[in-house]
């Protein structure tokens, strides 16, 4: 039997979902053989600062470095 498992793991921000501070939760999408799941990491990030394309936070800064 040729069976064939597939996995994936994607970061992204909610745009619905934003705070006061005007900040977005990041929050994981886990794909397993075509099944999603969404887990909440319960970090908040300034949209400015997310690159959606690379599913990270851009920049230097010390926060940004521990973030990702």
């Amino acid at each position: 039997m040729n069976e064939k498992n597939t996995f994936a793991l994607q970061c992204m921000i909610r745009k619905g979902r934003k705070n006061r501070k005007d900040q977005y939760p990041v929050f994981m999408r886990l794909t397993v053989d075509g099944r999603r799941a969404e887990i909440a990491t319960n970090i908040v990030v300034d949209v400015n600062t997310w690159n959606a394309t690379k599913g990270r936070l851009s920049g230097t800064m010390n926060e940004v470095k521990r973030t990702n």
